[in-house]
């Protein structure tokens, strides 16, 4: 009897750890079906994301040249138009552009070099990431982009290399970026594992005496797709059929900025835009990159004064900054502030 009595206790205590094990399964396995049931969630919220990004498209997906597609595998990417209304931080810029855009009269007789930034294309875009001022004077929009980035790529067409600040700061700044000069003098710019240089210039057709190349022949040499920054020198009239030439050439112009260096001369005072053939070109071509989807977000002007037989003697230098809308790249795509 006595023993009985004994081993009650112990059933009693037997039976409670059966309960409570069987107790702590059930309950590790409500909380693993919930684990999967929010991750399930999750997944199909960060995909369907992705799906809308790619295909908030309008217009059909195309590479920037059909017939030699570009082998690099980060600029192979598709280049495809994206509506940048879907992010309020871009659809405000586009909207403050605009607004700009429409503000502002397109007769160029009422305008000169020196007020063309203020009063006939300010450069009301904003940036959607960080804007800083690079050697020389460009201002660049979200190189924190590319400071670690693989296969950043940068194309600088120079009618001198006297001065390669832009192109040096970017090599120090980034970790990959590779540059390719184009220009007719030698420069000498460190590191030159990252620096490819031909003599050449950029123009509406392919020659080998003189060497000239257009973008489209460039870009395929080189096995690109896009390019991340693209810089051009702008002298003289000649070069303005080439940029045409660019716009016209694709569809979705193949670079996330521009940085566009245009030069010209006042004699004795500045130069009235309505006399001048150079002037009224450049608003021909600014006119077009707009509507193929830059956005100026900075510019400025330099002037030097100079004293000769002819007279008093300006040389003006306006800097554009501009931001392509157009095309999934990291400027639009990557890293928005929402």
């Amino acid at each position: 009897m006595k023993q009985q009595i004994k081993s009650e206790p112990q059933n009693y205590l037997s039976s409670y750890r059966t309960l409570l094990l069987i107790g702590v399964i059930i309950i590790t396995f409500v909380l693993l079906f919930q684990f999967l049931h929010v991750f399930t969630f999750l997944k199909e919220k960060v995909q369907s994301g992705f799906n809308s990004l790619s295909s908030s498209s309008s217009t059909p997906v195309k590479r920037y040249d059909q017939s030699h597609p570009a082998p690099d595998k980060y600029h192979n990417t598709l280049i495809v138009d994206i509506d940048i209304r879907k992010n309020p931080k871009l659809a405000k810029a586009e909207e403050i552009w605009e607004r700009s855009r429409r503000g502002h009269s397109k007769n160029p007789k009422n305008y000169q070099w020196g007020n063309i930034s203020t009063n006939l294309f300010p450069p009301t875009f904003n940036c959607p990431h960080f804007t800083e001022r690079l050697g020389d004077g460009k201002w660049v929009c979200g190189l924190e982009l590319f400071e670690n980035h693989p296969e950043c790529v940068i194309y600088s067409f120079r009618k001198t290399v006297a001065d390669l600040s832009f192109e040096a700061e970017i090599l120090k700044r980034t970790k990959y970026c590779r540059i390719f000069i184009y220009s007719q003098e030698m420069p000498n710019i460190q590191p030159k594992s990252r620096v490819q240089y031909q003599n050449l210039t950029l123009s509406t057709a392919d020659n080998e005496n003189p060497p000239k190349k257009i973008l489209r022949t460039l870009l395929r040499q080189n096995g690109h797709g896009w390019i991340d920054i693209l810089h051009v020198d702008m002298r003289n009239s000649q070069d303005f059929p080439v940029l045409k030439q660019i716009i016209e050439d694709f569809e979705v112009l193949p670079w996330g900025q521009l940085q566009m260096t245009q030069e010209a001369t006042a004699v004795d005072g500045n130069i009235e835009a309505g006399n001048n053939t150079m002037f009224l070109k450049f608003l021909e071509v600014f006119a077009q990159l707009e509507m193929k989807g830059l956005r100026p977000f900075h510019a400025q002007i330099a002037q030097q004064s100079t004293c000769n037989a002819t007279g008093n003697s300006s040389l003006l230098t306006l800097d554009y900054s501009f931001i392509n809308v157009r095309g999934k790249h990291l400027l639009i795509t990557n890293g928005l502030i929402q």
